[in-house]
């Protein structure tokens, strides 16, 4: 990864408006839900709906999940076609950040599984100890995001090493 920035994803503040609408007075339920869903459209986050869905007893909008499935196959497709092409024609930086891309986009839409296996996939790829570093502060981010508490303790524990 080069000198910029380091994504803020998964959302930490859409992992606080979950936490609202759980645990929360009951009056922060209503906008707890609304900056959820409009988070939730805003980055096509088709598993975390599904997820939340499921958690919060919602029904489920099959149009917009649909919707936002069919956004989400296309930017992986592109960033399929951007590994390709840098496994064919570019270096190992180029790969590395391909791959780096492909675990983003997963961590973006709340798919927490295909995230943290596309993480351990660049992990592996990616020399540079700065980017490994950035890799292992991704996942304890998305295990803040989860709240899986393991999953942050062995990332922390990777990064000590």
């Amino acid at each position: 990864m080069s000198s910029e920035e380091i994504p803020k994803i998964p959302s930490i503040e859409l992992s606080q408006q979950r936490f609202l609408l759980t645990n929360g007075p009951k009056e922060t339920h209503a906008q707890a839900q609304e900056e959820i869903l409009k988070k939730i459209k805003e980055d096509n986050m088709a598993p975390f709906y599904e997820l939340i869905c499921e958690e919060q007893g919602w029904t489920v909008d099959t149009a917009l999940l649909e919707e936002m499935k069919k956004a989400n196959e296309e930017s992986l497709k592109k960033l399929d076609e951007r590994l390709k092409d840098a496994e064919e024609n570019l270096g190992e930086t180029e790969i590395s950040d391909a791959l780096l891309a492909r675990a983003e986009h997963f961590a973006k839409i709340g798919d927490k599984e295909k995230s943290l296996t596309a993480y351990r996939v660049a992990f592996d790829k990616t020399v540079a100890l700065g980017s490994r570093l950035d890799i292992l502060f991704s996942n304890i981010r998305s295990g803040f995001f989860y709240r899986d508490n393991d999953l942050v303790s062995r990332n922390i524990e990777k990064a000590r090493t």
